[in-house]
């Protein structure tokens, strides 16, 4: 009788932990699904393009400073016959000092880091499509070194496994927010968007997801 009891009770044993593993096993592959199943694509807000952006091709030159006032980021655009195209050129200055060269028909997003040694702001350019496609991307500027790094955000053609190809004619990343965090690393915050062959409007298409880099070189922590 002790024998039936002991077989009866590792058999259930066996199926709940198989009822479980098939659990979260299926709720771990939904999580890599771009789209999910309850979720239809919707159509993506422009205005997010130029919410609270500078527009450099207005010629306008921001100055920044930092929180301790020891340095002051300023932006000197370019305006020669070689830079008049739909997006501005644009050098950065650190207290008078060259820090690199940036582009972009826009920039939003600037902020000083927790400890003031770097400077990062985000830059959208206009990539063809009649204006309708965008590239957006992170500069980060060394205030110490006076170096500047670009970080552009995987497009979901490198990130995500699924063929879109035959819905959307481009697809694009856009980085939504970013923040520094206590390790003085960058969490950037993004989705993919695409521009649809049937009707030319662009379409969220992705889940937003966050990934960390480091201002130094821009690599991928996370």
């Amino acid at each position: 009788m002790n024998k039936k009891i002991i077989i009866s009770g590792i058999i259930t044993l066996i199926a709940v932990a198989g009822i479980g593993y098939y659990i979260f096993s299926y709720r771990d592959s939904q999580s890599n699904i771009s789209i999910p199943a309850d979720e239809i694509p919707s159509l993506f807000n422009n205005d997010f393009f130029v919410n609270d952006e500078i527009n450099l091709k207005s010629n306008v030159s921001p100055e920044y400073s930092s929180q301790d006032n020891k340095y002051i980021v300023s932006f000197n655009v370019l305006t020669g016959a070689e830079y008049r195209g739909a997006n501005s050129t644009f050098d950065i200055y650190v207290n008078n000092g060259k820090a690199g060269r940036a582009g972009g028909v826009g920039v939003s997003m600037e902020r000083f880091s927790p400890d003031n040694k770097f400077f990062s702001f985000r830059s959208r350019n206009i990539m063809g499509c009649a204006g309708v496609c965008q590239d957006f991307g992170l500069y980060v500027v060394d205030l110490e070194t006076l170096n500047t790094i670009f970080i552009e955000y995987p497009s979901i053609k490198e990130r995500e496994s699924m063929d879109i190809n035959q819905e959307y004619a481009d697809t694009m990343s856009f980085i939504e927010s970013y923040s520094w965090n206590s390790d003085n690393n960058i969490e950037i915050t993004s989705y993919a968007i695409g521009l649809n062959k049937s009707d030319g409007e662009l379409y969220r298409i992705s889940r937003e997801e966050t990934r960390v880099f480091k201002p130094v070189d821009g690599s991928l922590l996370n």
